[in-house]
């Protein structure tokens, strides 16, 4: 039973996912819409307690008051199965298909699989379901039906409130308010109050009934069947030729403009200031070493992270990958003025070395501000200061390998001082004559 329930709950994450981000890709387009936030927390809230609960739930008989066949001719991926329990008065199941016919419920019902088929049932309560696949048909709901699937369709069913999170969505019963996110919506109901819709595409059908208004927004003109009823209809349209602003903005801009060019020079002044060797190093590696250095930052930013990621995976590793991270942060934010700092020597030599930091500063940091060529040249800022940290570092333990002095024999201190002195036989030096 561990292992079904393990693997149950990991396809309910998918499931709840699919229905979230089928969500969160409408309201990214068209607006933030509160019922349909309501409905994918609602179902994930009631199935995560589905999943703690269920196992030690006493299992339903398989009477004909679940199982009765209702004339329709159900599929073999909506065959019944009896992973089903209570829990008070409400029946909870959850698997891979489910097909409620038939059934009273004294309160809920509460569902999560794959597929889940409710037909010709009573319900005191409410129904909540996350699933693949949800169809509900000629169901009696007290309350509220909310459900979170890829497709969901309710039909000949009547309940107070419907609240419909999916890509595909199709409603056709009978409601007093009906709240519905998702890429379509098909509506062929009755709705005695509002309709609260956000999707890619709205279609009312010939038997829809909407005695409220239908507000929210959608990515075209809603299609509306000749006889269909609505009343007051108050959807934005949000066509994909809408855009929000063009991409270049006169004033916002030449603001941007003017921020990044002074943070930049300040910085570069700073960094000539604080590391006026380094800066020199690094315009003469950007000389001298030219490839060494870009290959240098691009395979370090490239390795930076993945080392992070993993040193993050060992508890005993967890402080080096924080402050690794730390590091990194620090060095994009002044990675632009070190960098015009260094520049500033090799373009500007005629100037001084605070005038041509803070000219390249101005220069770089202005160019950094603007659109489609500011975030590269920043990237490539943060590349260079990386790419010098690497090779000073590399240099720097070649160059003392490789000045280590060699083993001598005899006394190296008296070798030094007199290296012209003058031998006898013995091939030592004459001593001092003593008194």
């Amino acid at each position: 039973m561990t292992a079904i329930t393990l693997l149950t709950a990991l396809a309910l994450v998918a499931i709840v996912g699919a229905g979230i981000a089928a969500w969160a890709r409408n309201t990214r387009k068209t607006g933030a819409n509160a019922p349909g936030v309501l409905a994918c927390a609602a179902v994930a809230v009631a199935t995560a307690g589905t999943l703690a609960i269920a196992p030690a739930m006493p299992a339903f008989a398989a009477d004909e008051s679940h199982h009765a066949d209702d004339g329709h001719a159900w599929s073999t991926d909506e065959i019944a199965d009896d992973t089903s329990g209570l829990l008070g008065d409400d029946i909870v199941w959850f698997g891979q298909s489910k097909l409620f016919a038939k059934t009273t419920a004294p309160n809920d019902i509460l569902a999560a699989g794959q597929s889940i088929a409710v037909s010709s049932c009573s319900v005191s309560g409410s129904i909540r379901a996350a699933a693949e696949d949800i169809a509900i048909r000629g169901a009696d709901v007290a309350h509220s039906i909310t459900l979170a699937a890829k497709n969901a369709t309710v039909s000949d069913t009547t309940a107070q409130t419907v609240a419909i999170a999916a890509g595909d969505a199709s409603f056709s019963g009978e409601c007093d308010a009906l709240y519905i996110c998702a890429e379509h919506a098909t509506i062929d109901g009755t709705v005695h109050g509002d309709v609260v819709v956000n999707a890619d595409s709205v279609q009312l059908g010939p038997n829809a009934r909407i005695e409220g208004a239908v507000r929210g927004s959608a990515g075209d003109q809603p299609e509306i069947a000749s006889g269909a009823q609505h009343g007051a209809l108050e959807l934005s349209i949000n066509t994909e030729d809408d855009k929000a602003e063009p991409a270049f903005n006169g004033v916002s801009t030449l603001l941007g403009v003017a921020y990044g060019a002074l943070a930049c020079l300040v910085t570069a002044a700073a960094a000539e200031w604080l590391a006026r060797k380094h800066t020199a190093n690094a315009a003469k590696l950007a000389k001298t070493r030219t490839g060494y250095l870009v290959a240098s930052g691009i395979i370090g930013a490239i390795a930076a992270p993945v080392a992070v990621i993993i040193l993050c995976c060992l508890v005993i590793t967890l402080p080096i990958a924080g402050a690794a991270t730390f590091a990194l942060i620090a060095l994009t934010i002044v990675s632009g003025g070190f960098t015009a700092a260094a520049l500033g020597k090799l373009v500007f030599k005629n100037l001084g070395r605070f005038p041509a930091a803070l000219a390249m500063g101005a220069i770089l940091g202005a160019a950094c501000a603007l659109p489609y060529i500011g975030k590269p040249l920043a990237a490539a800022c943060f590349m260079f200061a990386l790419g010098y940290l690497i090779q000073n570092t590399f240099l720097g333990l070649t160059n003392r390998n490789e000045g280590a002095p060699t083993p001598q024999t005899g006394n190296p201190v008296a070798a030094a001082a007199a290296p012209n002195a003058p031998h006898d036989g013995s091939g030592n030096p004459p001593q001092a004559p003593t008194a």
